[in-house]
């Protein structure tokens, strides 16, 4: 029997004006990335554009996408590269490349942190 694997809801846009909250299992970091718990996220500009128009410059929701990349919150794992932070540090997201996806409680990240 297969054990399931822990899921995240995150806040999904589908297409223009076409949001839902989604289940997404948790995924385990990679060598360059690390599970956070999220404390906090923002919802910005980019998200706003992307729920209501579907785009934003040349990106073109084609696919349900995570609005995600404003977060605040607690290092849960590291992967294998990451060198400047460890479990139990307070981290804030700085959105560089989307790779990963934030939600409420719990998120995978690829991108810029800054320790706090």
């Amino acid at each position: 029997m297969e054990v399931a694997k822990p899921e995240k809801l995150s806040l999904v846009v589908h297409r223009p004006g076409d949001l839902s909250l989604d289940n997404y299992p948790i995924p385990e970091p990679g060598p360059n990335e690390l599970l956070l718990k999220t404390h906090s996220v923002g919802i910005c500009g980019s998200d706003v554009h992307y729920w209501q128009h579907g785009r934003i410059g040349h990106f073109i929701v084609e696919k349900p996408v995570v609005l995600e990349h404003e977060a605040l919150g607690t290092v849960i794992k590291v992967g294998s590269l990451f060198k400047h932070l460890k479990p139990e540090d307070r981290s804030l997201t700085k959105k560089k490349k989307k790779k990963g996806h934030t939600t409420g409680h719990v998120a995978v990240i690829h991108l810029s942190l800054i320790h706090i």
